[in-house]
């Protein structure tokens, strides 16, 4: 994958199963750590 704008590499899709609504995260690195970071954002 080409990276974005300031190293972005990997996105991180957030869906709810009932409304549908998606959020895309764009991440540095594909960890836990980023995942939970994002969630908590």
């Amino acid at each position: 994958m080409v990276e974005g704008e300031g190293g972005l590499k990997y996105v991180l899709v957030l869906k709810d199963r009932v409304s549908g609504y998606v959020e895309l995260v764009a991440c540095l690195q594909a960890t836990a750590d980023t995942a939970f970071r994002a969630l908590i954002d």
